[in-house]
């Protein structure tokens, strides 16, 4: 099975994924300032089955289909047009938000979810983009060319980031799903965290 992914530039990642406290101001994740685990960069792009592309440069900028979405640092830094902090990848391949927001954990080429130890995606040596759900079945949902070498690590943190924004995003229209078909039930963060089903 093929799953397409809505990227989510119309939304802005920084707003999906780092979103504070009503009137309270956003703290930067956990070591922002010493900064994280390494990350490499270089031209790769993300394909999915309708054309769509997230693309990722050589200084670390990151754009879907041509709009801007975040820039990444050599140090594992993310963040958003404004170079306000997003996440940060720990040395230790923990994936945190502001707010000490968990966000998962990244490897070389898999991610794990902020609420399972189990990898819920892979990006393979090829750049296949392989989904799986909670039984352990498999999807793909496009692929990476240029990621070779030390920018797999890059691509599949990228991929996760596309992941979580996705289930979390709120619904939208007559036929949404409340849960993607690739992965069972999920968390949604609103202004608080539970299941949503």
């Amino acid at each position: 099975m093929t799953v397409q992914l809505r990227w989510f530039a119309h939304v802005g990642l920084a707003g999906a994924l780092a979103a504070s406290a009503v009137g309270c101001a956003a703290t930067p994740p956990p070591s922002w300032v010493e900064g994280g685990a390494p990350l490499a960069f270089g031209r790769a792009v993300w394909t999915q089955a309708d054309g769509s592309r997230l693309e990722l440069d050589e200084r670390g900028q990151v754009r879907v289909n041509g709009e801007f979405l975040v820039t990444l640092d050599r140090v594992g830094r993310v963040v958003d047009d404004s170079n306000d902090p997003v996440a940060l990848l720990d040395p230790e391949g923990q994936l945190f938000g502001t707010n000490d927001t968990y966000m998962g954990r990244i490897g070389l080429h898999n991610a794990s979810p902020p609420w399972g130890p189990e990898a819920w995606v892979r990006v393979t040596p090829k750049g296949a983009v392989v989904l799986f759900d909670a039984d352990g079945d498999t999807s793909t949902a496009g692929s990476w060319v240029g990621c070779d070498g030390p920018i797999l690590r890059t691509c599949t943190l990228l991929t996760h980031l596309v992941l979580l924004e996705s289930v979390q995003r709120p619904p939208r229209g007559p036929y949404y799903r409340p849960m993607p078909s690739w992965y069972g039930p999920y968390p949604y963060w609103g202004m608080g965290f539970g299941f949503y089903y």
